[in-house]
């Protein structure tokens, strides 16, 4: 943001954390306004690419369009909080079809006035007109998936899902079927909990800053680096991959190895996904011969970290889970007919929740 004006562009003041402080914090009018102001911004471009690079396919075509927005699935169970991201989406749709070119806190202002006279019973325009839909992450994860190429109609068709995100870790297991005209969706077991990545990275910050202030509380830089680093949750250089490797050179040490916060956090991770996602399904959804090298599916940009990578063994190998539980973990691929020039393929796990969307 510069001069008052919301970019994409690099320059002016970077806004970090969007859709983590408005989750925190979804009535605070400057989180929303941030959202509202990215949201538009990216219509922009996306149909800035369809009307340049399609132009021969729409040139004649009167368009009705349709926006879905990704939700994680325990805010989505929240009427209020599903309401109110309904309510940004339109205020973005408004303020991305307006007439003005540069994007301010005074034109997101006008565009929520409007969004709300419009969910009040006004009727839209028809550069306003737009079907919008907010849609559980995970389910349109899953959606995208069964409906791409590589979804075998024939097999058993019963799953794991694993998305490890920024704030959380979304996990699902559930059987696919097809219905009439239609996918059918039957979950078994679908948890939702605050253990993505920079949750991890924020616990470890804060275990640094007790033990900073316990040890050795006269040295203040080091609990004010811990301040700016609490901050820089949407850089590019990624999280320390342990505890130790935030401070050099540092030396850590605990009298009971089950005091290091990493192990009570991925504690924490492998109850949700191992217990109260895989073993749980046993308990009367899914037999013993179901279960066993059942495909789980362990995606989105976390899942990269070695920290989180380590579902692949332990669900494997737990000693709290049964000898016979064994799952086969696999990667999302690429789809054929996804247009996506420069992605990388085994970067498509981040992008299959919207390309998931793009179908719903």
């Amino acid at each position: 943001k510069e001069g008052g004006v919301f970019s994409l562009g690099a320059g002016g003041r970077a806004l970090a954390d969007l859709k983590l402080a408005f989750l925190a914090h979804p009535s605070v009018v400057t989180y929303q306004r941030r959202v509202v102001a990215f949201l538009a911004l990216v219509i922009r471009r996306a149909r800035a690419w369809l009307f340049s690079e399609k132009e021969a396919v729409y040139r004649s075509s009167n368009i009705v369009w349709r926006m879905a927005l990704g939700f994680p699935t325990a805010n989505h169970l929240d009427p209020e909080q599903t309401k109110g991201f309904r309510l940004l989406g339109a205020a973005a749709w408004i303020l991305a079809g307006g007439a003005e070119e540069k994007i301010d806190d005074i034109g997101v202002t006008a565009a929520l006035r409007r969004a709300e006279a419009l969910e009040a019973g006004e009727l839209p325009s028809e550069q306003e007109d737009v079907e919008l839909s907010v849609i559980p992450e995970i389910a349109a994860q899953i959606y995208g998936y069964v409906a791409s190429e590589r979804f075998d109609h024939q097999a058993a068709n019963n799953f794991m899902m694993v998305d490890v995100g920024a704030g959380t870790v979304d996990s699902a297991l559930f059987h696919v079927k097809r219905g009439r005209g239609k996918w059918d969706f039957e979950f078994y077991t679908a948890t939702v909990e605050p253990l993505g990545a920079v949750n991890l990275h924020r616990n470890r910050l804060d275990w640094w800053a007790r033990a900073i202030e316990q040890q050795v509380p006269d040295r203040e830089d080091l609990l004010e680096a811990i301040i700016v680093a609490r901050k820089l949750t949407d850089g590019e250089e990624g999280i320390p991959e342990q505890l130790e490797a935030y401070f050099s050179p540092s030396k850590i040490q605990f009298s009971d190895h089950r005091q290091h916060p990493d192990r009570q956090f991925y504690g924490k991770v492998f109850a949700q996904v191992g217990h109260e996602t895989y073993w749980k399904t046993s308990r009367g959804h899914l037999t013993r011969e179901q279960l066993t090298d059942i495909p789980v599916y362990l995606c989105g940009g976390g899942s990269r970290m070695p920290f989180y990578g380590r579902l692949r063994e332990t669900l494997n190998n737990h000693p709290s889970l049964y000898e016979w539980m064994k799952v086969n973990v696999r990667t999302l691929l690429l789809p054929k007919r996804l247009e996506a020039p420069g992605l990388v393929r085994n970067d498509f796990d981040r992008l299959s929740v919207a390309y998931g969307l793009s179908f719903l």
